[in-house]
């Protein structure tokens, strides 16, 4: 019979695991604000994966876009791929509160 070993998370990486939401919850802020001033965020796909942008043209992380489109206040445009079948390729703020 083998035991599993459960792992126990430390002050370090609680700390390393802080830091890393706070960046990505800070970086989340910035896009929403610059949504808020009427730049949109656009997916596009090259070499295989999902690469964001803002209309302004800041490139804009997986890990923050994916914070960004989770928002209640965000939503897919509607113009996707293949005739209305999968995820919107542009999304805008709806609202300007959050």
């Amino acid at each position: 019979m083998r035991c599993s070993a459960i792992s126990i998370a430390t002050r370090d990486s609680l700390r390393k695991t802080g830091r890393k939401l706070s960046h990505r919850s800070a970086s989340a802020a910035r896009i929403l604000e610059q949504m808020r001033r009427g730049a949109s965020l656009q997916v596009s796909f090259e070499r295989g994966r999902a690469v964001y942008q803002l209309s302004s043209g800041l490139f804009v992380t997986a890990d923050t876009a994916k914070a960004v489109i989770d928002n209640p206040n965000v939503i897919g445009v509607g113009d996707c791929l293949f005739g209305g079948v999968g995820t919107s390729q542009t999304f805008r703020l709806i609202s300007p509160e959050d």
